[in-house]
């Protein structure tokens, strides 16, 4: 895999200067940028440069697409476009928006056309997928999931993925309900090589953890495939992009033993109060039964103190009682690898 390049070209210098800097800042935008005042440069930069993708304003637009249109396998030409309708017959890209939604965009564009010669940051290593499953309870299972993501991500890279049928994260920055986990499986199924770029375009962060924004409705979880789900999770390690790989879990996922079975650990929140012990005990016994003894020996068991109260503005999290909890466990688990 090579790292590639795309071309800006727009008569605002001072515009396209400052998006070349802000796009080639961000440590996952995986192309270098150049930049292009005038048309009749850029068309001479064509004869021994192949772009991936041509920004232009449309003035630029225009002109480049009478000269391209032999070669529009060769070079993909989007448009900048700074108002009107989006009932437009062209591909475009909103001028006037953040650094980070034309970034996400571009590679949006990038994930259509399926290019998989295409090179993101790796990992130090071989990713670790931690899961994170408990039959106890669910809001101390979120909350010390993201903690643990947040304090992993302080050293390593780290992505994060919520497989629960009501999250309640949609209050995370950079949560977008339009393009969910969901999305991801669809374009897996169009071919795994879109996968690459349509991940970064859906990563949001929080805490310095990178995460893809969890799916709204839990009737589209309960019909993704076993098969489907681990095709995903092994396509997602395969990228070489992350140290870390944590699955939030629930047991309306389809698989969920097996998802369970090709973690490297997994963290089951215990307790000693109410029902606890006894739903516990179940799930050990299940798993016995359905000969997950395997999964039983690389299941840590966390018990957690009973903490007064959970924040629940996410941002809080880091400075809650939890975090010191998690944090000490986030080490031990750093020195694992």
């Amino acid at each position: 895999m090579k790292r590639r390049s795309i071309a800006l070209c727009d008569d605002d210098e001072k515009y396209i200067v400052k998006l070349q800097e802000s796009l080639e800042q961000k440590e996952n935008f995986p192309f270098s940028v150049n930049t292009y005042t005038g048309v009749d440069r850029l068309k001479e930069s064509l004869t021994d440069t192949d772009y991936e993708l041509i920004l232009a304003e449309e003035k630029a637009f225009d002109e480049l697409k009478k000269d391209l249109m032999k070669d529009k396998d060769k070079h993909s030409l989007i448009l900048l476009k700074e108002r009107g309708s989006i009932n437009d017959s062209n591909d475009f890209i909103w001028k006037y928006q953040s650094a980070e939604k034309i970034r996400k965009d571009i590679l949006k564009i990038c994930a259509e056309k399926g290019d998989p010669d295409v090179i993101f940051g790796s990992a130090e290593g071989r990713t670790r997928m931690i899961g994170i499953f408990s039959p106890v309870g669910r809001d101390i299972q979120t909350s010390f999931s993201l903690l643990l993501g947040q304090f992993l991500a302080k050293k390593k890279k780290v992505l994060y993925l919520n497989l629960e049928p009501f999250s309640g994260l949609s209050n995370m920055p950079g949560y977008d309900p339009e393009s969910d986990l969901t999305d991801l499986i669809y374009y897996l199924e169009s071919g795994k090589e879109k996968i690459r770029c349509k991940l970064e375009s859906m990563v949001g962060n929080i805490g310095g953890l990178d995460y893809v924004s969890p799916a709204f409705s839990f009737l589209d979880l309960s019909q993704i495939s076993e098969s489907n789900w681990l095709l995903l999770l092994q396509t997602i390690i395969n990228t070489g992009k992350y140290d870390y790989l944590i699955v939030d879990l629930s047991e309306m996922i389809k698989g969920l033993l097996s998802i369970l079975r090709e973690c490297d650990v997994v963290y089951t929140i215990t307790g000693r109060e109410g029902l606890a012990p006894a739903r516990m005990k179940q799930y050990e016994e299940l798993l016995r039964q359905q000969e997950g003894n395997d999964i039983l020996e690389h299941t840590r068991k966390v018990e957690m103190p009973t903490f007064s109260m959970l924040p629940s503005d996410l941002m809080e999290l880091p400075y809650s009682e939890l975090a010191g909890y998690v944090g000490e466990i986030a080490e031990a688990e750093l020195e694992c690898r």
